[in-house]
């Protein structure tokens, strides 16, 4: 299930490789547009919804994909649907920002993240695919603030975009910084973890 499909191109590429996809939007303009995209690419096998977050989830659904939201918005949408559908196995998010609203409440809910990268294109966001998990696993603040494979797995654009957040917090005033202490705390933190997870 492709949350937010735009245009559907996720979707076009999840059938190619033998995927059926139901892919949403929850505004008309949107919708029409994803509509009239699928059409044009002759699309057989995605489905597409008018349908806001996870109010409705078709049974055969196991993996749902929220990208290209800014966190608190995926997180309002997990919060709604993880409890209610507790048989999909995977969850792929992309938040814009605000990033471990969605992360914490994936990992407290019984998913791991197994996979993932801190992308860069105008910024950095995190890309993270979870997967459902009995095992019981603590985590600190810096995993779920970023999310643990992304320490795990030595992503380098993750250390980037911790330093660059350091380096501009570090530039702003006395005042400032301690406005934002918690926050200086916590990159330091992320980058110490991220230099002895690779050490």
């Amino acid at each position: 299930m492709d949350i937010g499909a735009d245009r559907g191109l996720l979707s076009l590429a999840l059938e190619k490789n033998g995927h059926k996809v139901y892919a949403t939007e929850n505004k008309k303009g949107p919708y029409d547009a994803l509509c009239t995209s699928l059409k044009i690419s002759g699309s057989k096998n995605v489905y597409p919804f008018f349908l806001d977050g996870m109010k409705k989830v078709e049974k055969d659904v196991d993996t749902v994909a929220i990208l290209g939201m800014g966190g608190r918005t995926i997180f309002s949408i997990l919060e709604e649907g993880v409890k209610k559908y507790p048989d999909i196995k995977i969850y792929v998010i992309e938040p814009q920002s605000a990033f471990s609203l969605p992360i914490s409440f994936l990992l407290d809910h019984g998913y791991k993240n197994i996979a993932g990268s801190m992308i860069n294109e105008t910024r950095y966001y995190p890309l993270l695919k979870f997967v459902k998990n009995c095992e019981e696993i603590a985590y600190n603040s810096a995993e779920r603030s970023f999310g643990p494979y992304l320490f795990h797995n030595h992503d380098e654009n993750l250390l980037t975009f911790l330093q660059e957040e350091l380096r501009r917090l570090d530039s702003l005033s006395e005042i400032g910084k301690k406005r934002h202490q918690n926050e200086i705390d916590l990159l330091k933190g992320a980058i110490e973890l991220w230099r002895q997870r690779n050490s």
